[in-house]
């Protein structure tokens, strides 16, 4: 498979896989926790939201990846 569908395909996998773990969590957004997990990982400042949609969409990708290893 060539490599721009292979990440087109590790993003959907893994952008399904963050659906599942978000409705398991109730769609839980707001908490403690994740204020908490928050600060590491973007500091004080919030990215815009061209920047945040490419993060999580990368992340969802690794997710696939790290998920197919098993």
């Amino acid at each position: 498979m060539p490599g721009f569908l292979r990440d087109l395909f590790d993003a959907m996998i893994g952008l399904w896989l963050l659906l599942i773990i978000s409705m398991k969590s109730k769609l839980m957004g707001q908490g403690r926790y994740l204020d908490w997990r928050w600060q590491p990982a973007f500091g004080r400042g919030v990215p815009p939201k061209i920047e945040l949609l490419l993060a999580v969409v990368r992340y969802a990708r690794w997710t696939a990846r790290m998920r197919r290893l098993r």
